[in-house]
């Protein structure tokens, strides 16, 4: 079976990263996990799983 994987290349600055990757550890995930289960609530439900406040 082949697999169905693509690699995906992003900039964030690296202190985010480390912070959210020390999260993301306490909670027994790494950062693909974290982002395949935000891409797949996405898609599940067809919103982000936050709510994005409009600046007035």
């Amino acid at each position: 079976m082949q697999d169905n994987f693509i690699e995906v290349e992003i900039e964030i600055d690296s202190t985010l990263k480390e912070d959210a990757c020390e999260v993301l550890s306490k909670q027994g995930l790494d950062l693909n996990s974290a982002i395949s289960m935000f891409f797949d609530y996405c898609i599940l439900y067809g919103k982000l799983p936050f709510e994005i406040e409009e600046e007035r």
